[in-house]
């Protein structure tokens, strides 16, 4: 039996564990088309930033791209990419309930 958590779920880890792209998919949660321009403003970054980590998530099939004139826009790419961010993004939070802190406190 082959296990659920392997190479792929690491590569997968490490793609979205990057600061900006993390920005850019919790942009993206709210499930909108913005262009690479709007995610660079969310995510701080310069425009050309953004477009080479949207490159990177297109890739990786986290992200969907589509055209649309001179501009192409991004939103998740279903959602069980958004089910997965909000369930890492509670794992992440801080744990008050039992004073254990966050996952990476431990």
């Amino acid at each position: 039996m082959t296990s659920p958590v392997g190479p792929d779920v690491a590569t997968l880890a490490g793609i979205i564990g990057q600061p900006t792209r993390a920005a850019i998919l919790d942009a993206l949660l709210g499930g909108r088309w913005l262009t690479a321009t709007e995610l660079a403003k969310r995510a701080g970054v310069a425009p050309p930033t953004a477009s080479a980590h949207l490159a990177a998530l297109v890739e990786s099939g986290l992200v969907k791209r589509r055209s649309s004139g001179r501009h192409r826009y991004h939103a998740l790419a279903g959602s069980e990419v958004g089910a997965a961010l909000e369930s890492l993004g509670r794992l992440a939070a801080p744990r008050t309930h039992d004073g254990a802190g966050s996952a990476a406190e431990r």
